[in-house]
């Protein structure tokens, strides 16, 4: 979908979810419906927002206009949020909610983005396995706070890593690569990681293919070629 079809069908779903609002608020108001009706209606906004049906963040929000005690909307904005590396914005959104064990879980999350919050143990649900991985910290620690959604959690272990393993530059490169709403200048952050793993990993065929897919995705045709063919020279033993 290009940008202006996009924008276009965003604006679309703002005016079409606020006539909804404004009109079940006329309507409740008036006593033509119930509040259990538009209770119903604001879950099915969250939940067209779960299958991104329709614009998350403008259903989510419609959802709790209609019906500020809607945990699934809450939970869905929060964590839209919080993917989009806007922990603020997640905590922000959940001022009022109610106080459910999973939102509760979800405001730590939002702190620990932030880096307010340090025992991830106790903050993310996890197994005693996974428990264990938290605390071995590095790339597994990341490893596993990108898999629970925490994405600058996930970059601050690897911060802290010492091993400079091939797959710690391959975790962070596709951190930024595939930060949703990254700049250009964000997604070119995982090229120079990517170099700097294979200085210290120079034939590790892993780190030379994600580099070679990196330059696809960025539409760096000449360097994409250029690193294919080291990539079969490698896959060759020709190196």
């Amino acid at each position: 979908m290009s940008s202006w079809q996009h924008s276009s069908s965003k604006g679309f779903w703002a005016i079409a979810v606020a006539a909804l609002v404004l009109a079940a608020g006329e309507l409740v108001a008036f006593g033509v419906i119930g509040r259990q009706y538009v209770a119903s209606q604001a879950q099915n906004l969250a939940v067209l927002s779960q299958k991104s049906e329709i614009a998350p963040e403008i259903g989510y929000q419609a959802a709790l206009i209609l019906d500020p005690d809607n945990t699934t909307a809450h939970q869905g904005l929060a964590n839209y949020y919080i993917v989009r590396w806007q922990p603020d914005k997640a905590i922000q959104s959940l001022s009022g909610a109610p106080n459910t064990d999973e939102l509760r879980n979800t405001r730590a999350k939002a702190l620990m983005e932030l880096g307010e919050a340090q025992n991830a143990s106790e903050i993310v649900w996890v197994t005693d396995a996974e428990r264990k991985q938290l605390e071995s910290g590095g790339v597994g620690k990341a490893e596993l706070l990108l898999a629970k959604g925490l994405p600058q959690s996930a970059l601050r272990a690897l911060q802290g890593d010492s091993t400079e393993s091939a797959r710690r530059y391959m975790i962070e490169a596709s951190i930024w690569m595939n930060k949703p709403g990254a700049t250009k200048e964000e997604q070119e952050k995982s090229i120079t990681i990517l170099k700097n793993g294979i200085k210290k990993h120079p034939i590790n065929l892993a780190l030379q293919k994600q580099l070679h897919q990196t330059y696809v995705a960025l539409g760096y045709e000449e360097e994409a070629q250029q690193q294919l063919e080291l990539v079969q020279k490698l896959e060759a033993g020709k190196f």
